[in-house]
């Protein structure tokens, strides 16, 4: 009885070990990288949060990474996601100052097991969000005047916080180029973000979770 309770601990020990060590797979191929990427600012005294959802490519030994990101802002208050009494808070979709879209190159300067340093520059183009069209013709941005240019550079983080999923943090500048709304949003700005790691899931599916991969 004492032997199998030992080993039944081992496995367990052996599983979360994998689970929460980094993938140290080298891979030089592009392949697919999604993640959220919230931005702060101070904007007229108050702490503004630009959400953004963002996709695409890593490329080049884990050096590179290409990525196209959706964001988009409000000056309200009480625009959280959640509301206590209709669960999905309408003024999170409706109540929004203006969106726009970005393309982001981010360099992979240092990349050891549990952490990551880079830098990272966006440009972008928006528009201001009106509130006589609905939210899918406000995504139309291309079609509607008042357009500006965002943007931003910084330096990048990233903690290895799982197998399958990574923290990220950054800090850096925005300047909004032909912005006619105030106040403006050209600040400095704080990111907060994760990032899922979709090539160590493939792996991890198709190896049946039994193996763990080589250090670098």
């Amino acid at each position: 009885m004492v032997s199998i309770c030992f080993l039944t601990a081992t496995a367990q020990n052996d599983k979360s070990n994998l689970l929460f060590s980094p993938d140290t797979t080298v891979v030089t191929r592009a392949f697919p990288s999604i993640g959220l990427d919230n931005r702060l600012s101070f904007i007229d005294g108050r702490l503004t949060t630009f959400t953004g959802v963002r996709a695409g490519i890593r490329f080049g030994a884990k050096r590179h990474r290409l990525t196209a990101a959706y964001r988009w802002f409000s000056y309200a208050d009480d625009t959280g996601l959640f509301d206590v009494a209709t669960i999905i808070n309408p003024r999170y979709i409706t109540q929004l100052e203006a969106n726009y879209y970005s393309l982001s190159y981010q360099h992979i300067l240092i990349d050891k097991y549990r952490y990551a340093f880079g830098a990272t520059f966006d440009v972008g183009l928006g528009a201001a969000y009106d509130e006589d069209l609905s939210y899918f013709q406000n995504l139309n941005i291309f079609k509607k005047p008042r357009k500006f240019v965002p943007i931003q550079v910084g330096i990048y983080s990233e903690w290895k916080a799982t197998r399958f999923v990574g923290l990220t943090g950054q800090f850096g500048y925005r300047q909004a180029l032909n912005y006619e709304m105030q106040p403006s949003i050209s600040k400095l700005y704080l990111g907060l973000g994760a990032r899922l790691y979709i090539g160590s899931i493939i792996r991890y599916v198709f190896k049946g979770g039994s193996q763990i991969t080589k250090s670098q």
